[in-house]
């Protein structure tokens, strides 16, 4: 096994780089405001450098970094406030102690990269990886069995406090025995984790403090990558009992593939893997939220009459599936259709746009435009690679209210041609939006920029032995699948379509920057003269 027993030494450079890109936010911990500090960075850089490159030579995290200010935040309007769950404790950390934890992060990172020590089907926290890319996967794997007249029974699970309860102990050990850190590095991480502090601030008055025997911070730097190698195992387990799963954090998605007979044995096989999936927390100190747990059964419309589960046993509550689950801000539905979802962004859009117009006399044209990406166009955009293959009329809903944020912006009349108007304000429509989106996905897979799990979903066409016109075209091979509705909108299938029509040109982009820009004009043009 690899190992990491001393931390390398940080340069002036990179402490330099690292307090410039870290947010101006102050903690009332914090000696001077953070924007001061940067102003006066040049003075301070050698004595903060010092600082970093001390605390590991000495295998030491200082003691006055490990107190945390903590201000309940509520998770969303409309809660009790007199439920102290309904709050999320996030700690406020003095600046410092934020770049000593970056750089620590920053190290152990590399580590765990370079000897493939991550947990493939963990998307939180980790470079290039995110919700969207997560859902694509799910999608692309449930697409693939529907394509094949399978369906699917999936449960979503998710933990109660989870940063809250991580044993320190178990941690040290996972630290040392999955990722081989050990000497100084090992009893830096451990004077890390030990002998941390809280108080709660509440209305300007500060609590006393309270010394903390478990649990990362949360809102600190290394607490959520220490979270996600404490979970490590977990993967492994759900490999064990052969189920597909995918996480994000503390939110766990299972899911396993069966025919129209056999509901029964898919039943019994997801009840197992949760059993011990609780079996498993529980022994690692976590807690499943069994007030979270949601169960949906996806198929196609022709099979829904023909399933028989009603109800399923998770440890012991009895779960109905239901029509819809709500999954880390993304509706998955029965029929996987996304018509919940974009109900949803529509009904949030209009009434944002609704809201956007009560002040638009007092706004210039550029504020309305600023507003109108920051409300509109960002949840149209949303998880919009999920929206491909749709059919015309779903997409459509989309493109109305877009049309009526561009008319906004430029106060038009209601029924005002479209196309000259998006074409001046240089917008993609709805549809080539999807598109952009999805091409860049592809162009990430093929240049080391996505997740494994998205780059194993594409596979380069090899040249042919022979002189061939479609060798070094960098071409995608285009698997076969069965249906319109189901197999043709599978990121793994029509993504290779759509990139085997653009230009040589444009495959064979090796800059992002580039090839977003040329992808843009190349969509931009492809509608517009098709339209005008």
């Amino acid at each position: 096994m690899p190992t990491f027993t001393e931390f390398k030494p940080a340069t002036e450079a990179e402490i330099r780089k690292t307090i410039n890109g870290s947010k101006s936010t102050s903690c009332n911990l914090d000696p001077i405001p953070t924007p001061v500090l940067k102003s006066i960075l040049d003075t301070l850089l050698p004595v903060i450098t010092s600082i970093v490159n001390m605390s590991f030579d000495l295998a030491h995290f200082p003691d006055d970094f490990k107190l945390a200010i903590i201000i309940p935040r509520l998770k969303k309007l409309g809660l009790d406030l007199e439920v102290l769950k309904h709050f999320r404790p996030v700690s406020n950390l003095a600046f410092i102690s934020k770049i000593q934890e970056r750089i620590a992060a920053s190290r152990l990172t590399q580590h765990m990269v370079l000897n493939n020590l991550c947990e493939i089907f963990q998307s939180s926290y980790k470079k290039f990886h995110s919700t969207e890319t997560a859902f694509l996967k799910v999608q692309s794997d449930i697409l693939s069995a529907l394509d094949q007249n399978k369906c699917v029974l999936l449960v979503l699970l998710d933990l109660s406090a989870a940063f809250d309860t991580i044993d320190h102990d178990i941690l040290l050990n996972r630290l040392n025995s999955y990722l081989g850190i050990s000497g100084k590095a090992l009893k830096w991480f451990s004077t890390y984790l030990k002998g941390r502090k809280q108080a709660v601030l509440i209305n300007d008055t500060l609590s006393d403090t309270l010394d903390l025997q478990f649990g990362v911070p949360q809102g600190s730097v290394l607490g959520p990558l220490m979270f996600i190698i404490y979970m490590s195992p977990l993967g492994r387990t759900l490999r064990s009992l052969d189920i597909s799963y995918h996480c994000y954090a503390d939110d766990t998605q299972l899911y396993v593939t069966f025919g129209v007979q056999q509901s029964s044995a898919a039943v019994s096989k997801i009840e197992v893997a949760v059993r011990t999936i609780k079996s498993w927390m529980t022994n690692n100190f976590l807690c499943l939220n069994d007030d979270k747990m949601e169960v949906l059964l996806i198929s196609s419309k022709l099979n829904q009459p023909k399933l028989n589960v009603h109800q399923i046993d998770i440890c012991g509550t009895n779960i109905i599936p239901a029509l819809e689950v709500r999954n880390l801000g993304f509706i998955f539905d029965s029929v996987l259709d996304c018509k919940s979802q974009i109900n949803k962004v529509c009904k949030i859009g209009w009434l944002q746009l609704r809201n956007i117009g009560k002040i638009r006399s007092y706004l210039d044209e550029k504020s309305t435009k600023s507003l109108i990406h920051a409300f509109i166009t960002s949840r149209i955009d949303i998880y919009n690679s999920l929206y491909l293959g749709l059919p015309d009329v779903q997409t459509q809903r989309l493109q109305i209210l877009q049309n009526a944020a561009a008319r906004m912006v430029l106060r038009l009349p209601k029924y005002s041609h479209i196309t000259e108007i998006l074409y001046g304000l240089h917008w993609l429509p709805v549809k080539a939006r999807i598109k952009f989106k999805t091409l860049l996905f592809v162009f990430k897979c093929l240049h080391d920029e996505a997740p494994l799990y998205i780059k194993e979903l594409l596979k380069v066409k090899p040249n042919s032995v022979r002189s061939a016109r479609s060798n070094d075209k960098n071409l995608l091979v285009v698997p076969r699948f069965r249906t319109k509705t189901y197999g043709e909108r599978n990121f793994k299938n029509i993504a290779p379509i759509m990139w085997n029509s653009l230009p040589t040109a444009l495959r064979l982009c090796t800059n992002i920057n580039t090839f977003k820009k040329e992808l843009k004009t190349f969509l931009f043009e492809e509608f517009y003269t098709v339209n005008f």
